[in-house]
């Protein structure tokens, strides 16, 4: 498919997510949901700083995953790097995949590119086991409180069972199937690259332990996230329920995952599962609670960005002032 073909996907898919956006804040009640969600602003400051600490956690994952040469990288390059695919996760319509071209090409100058691409790839592993870390007590909650056949419970118990088979599948072929060399065979101009991928993939399993306890921190910040948002909407922050609500986000962004943002598909998760979490469907709390989660994000990814476009800006006078005249 050409690069206008994608876009235009994109597109569609972003419009669909507004349309549902739209329709879920309709159908609850705009004046309602606004007031719902302006009398949580108080804790948007905490909410801020445990998104924060979701991507540094997951980019020191990564980092680990390295190798010693993850400290050729200044420290200054990681925070700029973690901020700008924060950035492009969150607003740009490429979402993980924008973030992680972003990772690949600051870290490259440093480490190099086919090692930094491994590590991008490797530590999908432990995201994709600790995101199970996190599903499976969401599913035990729900078999517990609604029930062992309720269509929630077995949502969360198929999510956190096939994050966890995907990250094993995923590892026996970094670790054991070569599949540089796979790649390599059918595309014989990218040979070496596959086979120097393949070596760098070929780390100790003490770093996949390591990039696992940082992912693993990480989604306990989703949990902090929700029980901060349970407060501001004045909600008893209850464990069963506070797991429910993150199990219930996780599956919906896993859902809207080609949506840009999976704007709406969060959305309208909490408001088809709202009776789980004691609220009514299409009610301004069931549609409150994911909005106060992306005023978050989006508040530190605005954050994000006014504080790198004065870099950015010194970066391209610097490209501009070292460039040969013609």
């Amino acid at each position: 498919m050409t690069p206008e073909g994608q876009q235009r996907i994109r597109f569609l898919l972003l419009l669909l997510g507004v349309l549902l956006l739209a329709w879920v804040i309709y159908q609850a009640g705009p004046e309602k949901v606004l007031e719902t969600a302006r009398a949580g602003l108080g804790y948007l400051p905490y909410l801020v700083l445990c998104n924060a600490a979701y991507y540094l956690f997951e980019a020191l994952g990564q980092r680990v995953l390295l190798g010693p040469e993850r400290r050729l990288i200044p420290t200054a390059v990681f925070l700029r790097t973690t901020l700008a695919a924060f950035v492009a996760n969150v607003l740009l319509p490429a979402g993980r995949a924008g973030a992680e071209t972003v990772r690949v090409t600051a870290y490259a100058k440093y480490v190099g590119g086919t090692r930094t691409l491994a590590a991008s790839a490797a530590f999908q592993v432990p995201a994709l086991w600790a995101t199970a870390i996190l599903i499976g007590p969401c599913a035990l909650v729900g078999a517990a409180a609604l029930g062992a056949r309720a269509p929630l419970t077995w949502v969360f118990a198929i999510h956190a069972g096939g994050s966890a088979l995907l990250g094993c599948i995923l590892f026996l072929l970094l670790r054991k199937a070569t599949l540089g060399q796979r790649v390599g065979r059918w595309f014989p101009r990218f040979a070496a690259r596959a086979v120097a991928f393949d070596e760098a993939t070929t780390f100790p399993s003490r770093r996949y332990l390591s990039a696992l306890g940082w992912a693993v921190a990480a989604r306990v910040t989703e949990v902090a996230v929700f029980a901060l948002v349970f407060l501001a909407v004045g909600l008893p922050v209850l464990p069963t329920r506070v797991l429910l609500a993150v199990g219930i986000q996780v599956v919906g962004g896993t859902v809207g995952e080609a949506i840009p943002g999976q704007l709406g598909a969060v959305e309208g998760s909490f408001s088809l599962f709202a009776g789980a979490l004691g609220l009514e469907p299409l009610s301004s709390l069931a549609v409150a609670i994911p909005l106060l989660v992306r005023v978050g994000q989006y508040t530190l990814a605005a954050l994000a960005l006014a504080f790198l476009s004065p870099s950015l800006g010194r970066r391209r006078l610097k490209d501009d002032s070292s460039a040969t005249p013609p």
